[in-house]
């Protein structure tokens, strides 16, 4: 008899753009997913030191879909690496009952962790991640090609 699939969405915290992912996916499609956040950091209203004003997302984060937040141990003083590590995350994944884990990154520890884990459970992996510039802001050669230079945005009008 076939297992039936349940999908272990693994994220460091709520995003926008992805939280209606994951109700469409739970609502419309019948999915049995859960997804795992190392924290629920900007779920709710928050004040932005960086912008100076409060923030709040126009849609429910949370809502819609099954999501579980784990024990983050943040190790910043470490390496910004280790801002999200979750030690847990291989208990959630074997008693879960997953059969699939989708990682949504890569720089993060709890992705090296929940990868890790998976694998030893033998559970099939699924890999969704945005590449962008390391922390430094400069482009890393290991996702830009030797003498690649990123274009910026011109200012006025490019319109002839």
């Amino acid at each position: 008899m076939k297992k039936k699939t349940r999908l272990a969405v693994v994220m460091t915290i709520p995003v926008p753009y992805k939280s209606p992912v994951w109700r469409q996916l739970s609502q419309v499609h019948g999915i049995d997913i859960e997804v795992l956040y190392a924290t629920l950091e900007g779920a709710h209203s928050y004040y932005d030191p960086l912008f100076a004003r409060p923030i709040t997302w126009d849609n429910a984060l949370m809502d819609g879909y099954p999501w579980r937040m784990l024990k983050n141990w943040e190790l910043t003083r470490l390496n910004w690496r280790c801002q999200y590590t979750v030690p847990e995350i291989g208990r959630r994944l074997r008693s879960g009952g997953f059969t699939h884990v989708l990682l949504c990154g890569k720089e993060y520890a709890f992705y090296n962790q929940a990868f890790q884990a998976a694998i030893g459970l033998g559970l099939k992996i699924l890999y969704r991640a945005e590449s962008h510039p390391d922390k430094s802001g400069r482009f890393s050669s290991a996702i830009a090609p030797t003498g690649f230079a990123p274009t910026r945005p011109t200012t006025g009008n490019s319109a002839t």
